[in-house]
């Protein structure tokens, strides 16, 4: 007999989340700046869907460096902050089957000013990494204000 959640797509709890991670680089300076990857209808930021057998943290450097050409070699990983977004997602080809999402985000700093190569979007931008943050408020927003409060505590530069 159909459950509920089934007759609804409404993702089991049971069925494991889609797994995607992604790095926010940030850019020193006056005022310091943060990447955002120009979709065609969004920003975001460099971030993907984790390849089997691969971290959380190797696949948001493989993402890094596929989405903006940025080498991991030129950053520093902000050591100790990490944050989860879980929400729910439409299936591209099937909109109306929805599944769980888990989107694991790491921080790090630019060492030295590159171009940024992008083959996957529409472009990028720096925006200043000044909250409060008002981009996009499910998403970019709380990553944002939440590694701001990071920072703002743990003095990390």
């Amino acid at each position: 007999m159909p459950t509920l959640s089934s007759m609804m797509n409404i993702p089991s709890l049971s069925e494991p989340p889609v797994r995607a991670s992604g790095v926010v680089i940030l850019r020193p300076g006056c005022p310091t700046e943060v990447l955002l990857m120009e979709h065609h209808n969004r920003l975001d930021f460099p971030k993907g869907h984790l390849e089997k057998g691969e971290t959380i943290l190797e696949g948001a450097l493989r993402e890094l460096e596929e989405e903006t050409g940025i080498n991991p070699t030129s950053i520093r990983l902000i050591e100790g902050f990490r944050h989860v977004l879980r929400y729910t997602v439409a299936d591209r080809k099937n909109p109306s089957q929805l599944s769980a999402k888990e989107v694991y985000y790491f921080a790090a700093w630019l060492d030295h000013d590159q171009p940024i190569i992008s083959t996957e979007h529409a472009g990028h931008r720096w925006v200043p990494f000044q909250p409060p943050f008002t981009i996009q408020k499910m998403t970019i927003d709380e990553v944002l204000t939440k590694l701001a409060a990071w920072i703002k505590e743990n003095k990390h530069n």
